[in-house]
């Protein structure tokens, strides 16, 4: 399999983080030796546990504020509202009408997708202020923070909270903004990066949202447009945005029944050196089990479960993907009647609010050619 992806990203975020709770930090004690809480124990700690809730109330604001960003500058360049989710609570399009939906991404705080508009001549489409939109929000708020943490009296609770939403904001937009791979997905600034860098990669990205566009109203992988699905070649394969087109066409074979087909190709392209992402190639590697358990390759399965793979499954096991998964492994393992029970159970109960019907539909008949292969019945469909 390829290498793993660098963790410098992650270890640049982590430094921000904590460097944002260490100024954070600074800013409530100096407020509590100015004020003298430190004379009134009792007072001091409820100052203490009130600011840091602000911290993290003020972490959870922007968060929501990035996503803002990223709507707000979707709209203004022509792309068409689709959802909006703030950790597993998500506002999504559904016909003429917006509805509520619980749904979430392990690693993930947010999202937000549209629907992207008309290409020009070139097949390109604006994506600069989309992609940075939510750091721009950020960079926003902080100034607009910073303008009453000045005013106010510096030693006033009013100006302590907003010299630590200063700092929060500016944390978010570094983190978001310079351009690196956080733990298992590339920021906005990569994002950016590889579509500036790559002209050939934005008629990819449109053809990326189009597709998520297409799922949020029903549409089935498989009965969407061929050309949409279009394997990448060349530099697209170390560009990301490239890279999850090979994802996606992947994923129409899985949704076709070519199992063997999209075992072979799957295995082809995890081997090779690209700018896969971490979530994506563990969901490659769901993929590839499943496919070889409906194929009667044991072997080839059991190679598939890694350490850091049975990680990803319990980090995603809401994922009806990773259910899936979870059962071909279980037919793998020769699990009792408990467990697979338990498994069924859990794909039904996230079945029944799955905010994406078409996904649930195409999960279902992977299951039917999982429990076909394991009475003997046949493989390929």
């Amino acid at each position: 399999m390829n290498k793993k992806p660098g963790k410098l990203g992650s270890y640049i975020s982590i430094l921000v983080y904590f460097l944002v709770g260490v100024v954070s930090g600074l800013t409530i004690l100096r407020f509590i030796e100015a004020a003298q809480l430190w004379r009134r124990p009792g007072r001091m700690l409820a100052w203490f546990l009130l600011l840091v809730g602000v911290m993290y109330l003020g972490m959870v604001v922007e968060i929501a504020v990035h996503e803002a960003g990223h709507l707000v500058f979707g709209l203004l360049t022509g792309y068409r509202f689709c959802s909006y989710r703030i950790f597993s609570f998500m506002w999504m399009k559904e016909g003429d009408r917006v509805v509520f939906r619980r749904f979430s991404i392990a690693g993930t705080g947010g999202q937000c997708l549209l629907s992207p508009p008309d290409p020009d001549e070139r097949g390109r489409i604006p994506f600069v202020l989309y992609n940075l939109g939510g750091v721009i929000f950020n960079l926003a708020t902080a100034v607009i923070f910073l303008i009453p943490s000045i005013l106010l009296p510096a030693t006033s609770a009013a100006a302590v909270f907003f010299r630590m939403l200063v700092v929060i904001a500016v944390g978010f937009a570094l983190v978001n903004g310079l351009p690196m791979r956080i733990g298992e997905v590339d920021n906005d600034g990569a994002n950016t990066r590889a579509l500036l860098e790559d002209p050939d990669a934005v008629p990819v990205f449109r053809r990326i949202m189009l597709i998520n566009e297409a799922s949020s109203r029903g549409v089935r992988v498989r009965d969407m447009p061929a050309e949409w699905f279009e394997a990448p070649r060349g530099e697209l394969l170390h560009n990301p945005v490239g890279v999850s087109q090979e994802v996606f066409h992947l994923n129409r074979m899985m949704d076709e029944g070519k199992y063997a087909e999209a075992e072979q190709e799957t295995a082809l392209f995890l081997a090779l050196d690209t700018a896969l992402n971490g979530i994506h190639r563990n969901l490659l590697t769901a993929d590839l089990l499943t496919c070889r358990v409906i194929l009667g390759d044991r072997a080839g399965a059991e190679e598939c479960l890694g350490k850091d793979f049975r990680r990803f499954l319990t980090a995603m096991r809401s994922n009806p993907s990773v259910i899936r998964t979870e059962i071909a492994a279980a037919s793998l393992e020769q699990a009792g009647e408990q467990k697979r029970r338990e498994l069924s159970d859990r794909f039904e109960k996230i079945a029944a609010t799955y905010p994406y019907p078409a996904e649930i539909e195409a999960e279902r008949e992977i299951l039917a050619a999982l429990a076909e292969a394991e009475k003997g019945e046949g493989n390929e469909p």
